[in-house]
């Protein structure tokens, strides 16, 4: 159960950051990065790993369940 829990640590912390930054990429006219294309290639990389810990989690909650 403590896997569980780091990897649903985990993934709340990047969805975080990744909200963290989107909000930033909506306040401000230029691009954080300095380039429009890498900043977005970082938001969709955030959100990636926020999705493939919560898949992680999901897995080892169902797998503990049973």
């Amino acid at each position: 159960m403590k896997k569980v829990g780091f990897y649903l640590i985990l993934s709340f912390t990047t969805y975080l950051l990744g909200q963290f930054l989107w909000f930033l990429t909506v306040i401000f006219e230029k691009p954080i990065f300095g380039d429009k294309n890498l900043e977005t290639f970082f938001l969709i990389l955030v959100y990636t790993f926020f999705s493939v810990f919560g898949i992680i989690s999901a897995i080892k909650l169902y797998k503990t369940e049973n």
